[in-house]
Formats: C-alpha cells, structure tokens, sequence
C-alpha cells in the first residue's frame, strides 16, 4: 500500500498532473462528479491532522467574472466575487496546518480577475520562488492579457536561525 504524503487540494481531472494516477497522492475535490479520493472543501480540511502532508498542490479556481453558463465554470469552478479573500484565506491557513515541517505547497494561480498580488497578501507566508506565463488569450470576443503564476512556498520551521555575516563575525571573536 502507498504512502500518502502528498495532497491535491483542488485534483479536479488532474489537468496539471502527467501521472494521473500518482499512488503517494490524495486527490481532493469539492467536485465529487470528477471521482476525488476524497470529496472536501479546501476551506475546511478537518480529514487531515496537522501537518499531515510533505507536498500539497494548490490550484483554486481564479475567476469570479464569469457567464453562470460558460463551460469553463463547470471545469474550473468560480470564486465568490464577495467572499473571495476570506475564502482563499481559509484555504491557505489550513493548508499550512497540514503542511508538515519543511514541506512544500505548490499554487497556481491567473490574475485574468483577481491579481496575484492580491492572493499572496491572503498566504501567511510569502512565497521562496515564482514564474509567470504571459498569454495572450481571447474572452468574451475581446483580448485580454492574462497571466498564470506558479508558486512554490515551504514551511521553514521558525525555530531555524539564519545565520549572517554578523553572527559569524561575532563567532570568531
């Protein structure tokens, strides 16, 4: 039997994933129509104990301004115009309360309706590393510049000293 130590907190069809069936993952899903593992909101993550997971992958849907029947809505969800602060907010603390020691969170996101500036300020730690991907994509017959970003955070634990210049100066003293 695997070992599950890694947790897709938003599986969905597993589009970002090349081994869709990756036997140390647990595929996690609000949408139980595309067969998660586990059905769940990554607002409340009450399966997992703390710091359960080595890796989570995060990618939340992005869009809040969005035609009800547009297709992408049932592929890729859509955020509360209002309550999307708090909700990615909620997901991000508890994805770092079952985010073990050291362990890393990958995060998606595209600014098409909400800039990622705005969605690290909801993280409680910044991200180590990001990339962006430019593209030039056509929505509502118009064309609109959109970006995707992908983020990887780590859980450093706060008892590590980082050691300076400073301190090794002092040290040779």
């Amino acid at each position: 039997m695997a070992v599950k130590f890694i947790l897709d907190a938003t599986a969905n069809s597993r589009k970002i994933w090349l081994t869709k069936e990756q036997p140390n993952t647990i595929f996690m899903d609000i949408d139980e129509s595309v067969k998660p593992d586990v059905v769940a909101d990554y607002r409340n993550l009450r399966e997992f104990a703390d710091e359960s997971f080595k890796l989570i992958i995060f990618d939340p849907p992005h869009l809040h301004n969005m035609n009800p029947n547009n297709p992408m809505k049932k592929s890729y969800g859509l955020l509360k115009k209002e309550t999307w602060p708090m909700d990615i907010k909620l997901a991000a603390n508890e994805l770092w309360r079952v985010l073990a020691p050291y362990g890393v969170l990958i995060f998606k996101w595209n600014d098409r309706d909400i800039s990622y500036r705005s969605v690290l300020k909801q993280f409680p730690e910044p991200p180590l590393v990001g990339h962006v991907v430019t593209e030039l994509k056509r929505h509502d017959h118009t064309k609109k510049r959109s970006a995707s970003y992908w983020f990887c955070f780590m859980k450093i634990p706060k008892t590590i000293m980082c050691f300076t210049s400073e301190k090794k100066e002092s040290e040779k003293q």
